[in-house]
């Protein structure tokens, strides 16, 4: 924990409120004589290992256990395609959760490296272009549409009743 972290932990556990953190954390760590970026996601949860391992890269779409996971890779991936505001860019990434209900140490996805990377980056855009070009969406049945509320009856063309 950084001074800042432990602050943020306490507070929000000592009062007994959820914390929101709209940002996440990353920064250059140095550990056994070796340089790396740090991605850091705080969860608000209890540790859960289970959580954590995957067999195969296609079960962090399909299995929403998994999804802590999958953000991370997303978060990772973001980081990997903006180096140029990473302070030094040849630094590996080293995605990281932190469990502020029982104050785990951080927790390091290690699968994640340039192979896992490029693999989980394939599966991304294979699954945004299947939802982009699916066009065989059923429009809901007339009697089930609440046109008078619904706030996608501009997308159907239905009239208002």
């Amino acid at each position: 924990f950084t001074e800042q972290d432990s602050k943020v932990a306490g507070l929000a556990l000592e009062q007994g409120k959820g914390c929101i953190i709209a940002v996440n954390k990353w920064d250059i760590v140095e550990k056994d004589g070796q340089s790396f970026v740090r991605l850091l996601d705080y969860k608000t949860g209890a540790l859960d290992e289970n959580k954590l391992s995957y067999n195969k890269m296609d079960e962090l779409f399909v299995d929403p256990d998994k999804r802590y996971v999958l953000q991370m890779f997303l978060y990772s991936l973001i980081v990997e395609h903006n180096r140029e505001y990473c302070q030094n860019s040849n630094l590996p990434i080293v995605p990281q959760l932190l469990f502020l209900r029982n104050r785990a140490a951080y927790q390091p996805i290690e699968e994640y490296n340039k192979h896992t990377a490029k693999e989980f980056e394939n599966l991304l855009l294979k699954k945004v272009h299947a939802i982009l070009s699916d066009t065989s969406f059923p429009m809901t049945d007339e009697a089930r549409c609440a046109s008078s509320f619904c706030p996608f009856h501009t997308l159907c063309n239905r009239e208002k009743k």
